[in-house]
Order: structure tokens, then sequence, then C-alpha cells
């Protein structure tokens, strides 16, 4: 009886080596939350990676431009992408995971520029920045474009703060942490970006999501995989660890 009982368990653990897998991201550098250079990629790739473990998954992490990540999901390249907000018609393009992490949106403000405000019309004239392909702060850059006001998009987020820092224009919204991020990585090459204004005041709040090709099998795996594994590792307190820093 005790040799079956072994037997069974060798057996057990044998399918659930079968049905491991391993799940590839296409990623670029936004730190923290992902970061080539840091621990684990990163806040994000730490919590997905933790995540699929926590189900005898693996994750490996590719490094390309964002909108070549972007289109790699989209055409079935990938496994997916991440970390990408769920705003927008994206429920319409990608089958979404369960949310990773919070984003929290504020104004960053070019030196001298910063004001007091209760609504975005307090900012009227002034000259606005995004990084060209995002989809965040959504009810703020509608209110730029229903008002015609001035926006320029770069193609990176270190140009953004780089142009912010030398008045190229006066207002960007962007994540708090990553923007605190960007600030201290540059500010040795450009010292004026120390004096950028970061507002605490939050304008939108957003959850970032996986990223995963319409229509695959593989991808609905992969959606209840992170699923449960997201769970998990917030139930053991692994997620809380991730995002502290631990």
């Amino acid at each position: 009886m005790k040799q079956l009982v072994v037997s069974l368990a060798v057996l057990f653990a044998l399918a659930l080596h079968a049905r491991a897998d391993t799940f590839h991201f296409a990623i670029d550098d936004f730190p923290p939350f992902v970061d080539r250079q840091a621990d684990g990629f990163g806040i994000g790739p730490r919590i997905v990676t933790a995540a699929l473990a926590s189900q005898s998954h693996q994750a490996r992490y590719h490094f390309v431009p964002w909108p070549r990540a972007y289109r790699m999901a989209m055409e079935g390249q990938i496994d997916g992408t991440f970390p990408w907000t769920n705003q927008g018609d994206r429920h319409e393009q990608f089958l979404l995971s369960a949310p990773v992490f919070e984003h929290r949106f504020s104004l960053v403000f070019a030196p001298g520029q910063a004001r007091p405000w209760q609504d975005f019309d307090d900012l009227d004239g002034l000259r606005f920045g995004t990084v060209a392909g995002y989809a965040i702060a959504i009810d703020f850059y509608q209110w730029i474009e229903q008002t015609g006001q001035s926006l320029e998009e770069v193609n990176s987020e270190s140009l953004l703060f780089r142009m912010l820092a030398y008045n190229r224009f006066d207002v960007a919204a962007f994540d708090q942490l990553a923007a605190r991020a960007y600030i201290n990585a540059l500010q040795d090459d450009v010292p004026l970006v120390t004096d950028l204004v970061i507002e605490d005041r939050a304008i939108e709040t957003s959850n970032t999501v996986v990223l995963m090709p319409l229509g695959s099998e593989r991808s609905q795996r992969l959606q209840a995989i992170l699923a449960a594994g997201l769970a998990a590792i917030r139930a053991d307190g692994t997620y809380d660890a991730i995002v502290s820093g631990d």
C-alpha cells in the first residue's frame, strides 16, 4: 500500500511537471515597474513571475520597444505584454488579465509652471506633453483635445522629462512613482529635471494588466493561471512584499 501511495505521488508530480509551461512576455523599461537593471526586472515582472511560479509555471521576458511589444501581443507573436492600463478599447483588441497593480497619475509641471487649480479649465493656455501611444489620464487628455489646447507627443518617457525640464512644454500627466524614477535617473545629465513638480493629487487611478492575444486557447489558459496566481500571492503576502520593495 505504501508503495502504491508513493507511486501515485510520483505520477502526480510528473503530471504537474508535464503541465508546467513557460510564458513569454514583451516588455520595455518603465521604472520602477519594469527596469532591466533591477532585481527581477522591477515590480511588474517580479509580480508576474511570482504569480506564475505559484502555479508551477515560468516567465521569460524579452525587452523590445513598447510599440513593438504592443504589436507582438496583438498579432499573437508573444504570450503577453505589460504593464498596460485597461482603458479605452483594449478589451476589444486583447484578452486582459486580472489587475497586476495600480497606477496613480498626477500632473508633472515644468520649472516655474506649477499653479493651484480646481478643474482642468484652470490650466487653459498651458502647453501640454505626452508620450505617443499612451492611453492614460483619459479625462485629462480628452479635455485637452476638446478644448484645442497645445499638445506635443514625444517618442519616449525620457524625452518627455527632458523637454519638461527645459520648458519645451509646461505640464504632462504621468504615474507618480515612475515620474520620480525618471527624475532620479536623469538628474546627473539634466540637473534642471530636479526642479520639476510632481503633484501629490492624483487626477486618475487605473489598474494595469497583461495584454494577451485574442482568440487563443493559450491566452485563455494564461488568463486563468494569472488570476489564480495573483490571488495566491496576495493571500500569502508575497504581493505586498514585492510592492513594498522587500
